[in-house]
């Protein structure tokens, strides 16, 4: 499932984010997409599924983060970054 939405994501994301970044809500495009390409991994990894297409994500992160050295990680949504309520 994180592969197909990382697809889909990429699909209707990555054009514009490789043009300029923008904000949706409380993150970037860019540092939407990069979480989703490390999330893929990390979760085809633990499952030990598409071995080919996790190396291929890999060398998409490696590439999307030299192109983008200043982009922030995508933080935690504000409802889960706070102690307790």
């Amino acid at each position: 499932m994180a592969a197909a939405w990382l697809l889909r994501t990429l699909a209707w994301q990555l054009d514009t984010a490789l043009k300029e970044d923008a904000i949706l809500g409380i993150a970037s495009f860019r540092s939407r997409l990069l979480w989703y390409l490390e999330t893929t991994i990390t979760m085809t990894e633990a499952a030990d599924v598409l071995p080919d297409f996790r190396s291929l994500a890999r060398i998409w992160l490696a590439d999307l983060r030299d192109r983008w050295p200043l982009t922030q990680p995508l933080g935690l949504y504000p409802a889960f970054a706070g102690g307790s309520g």
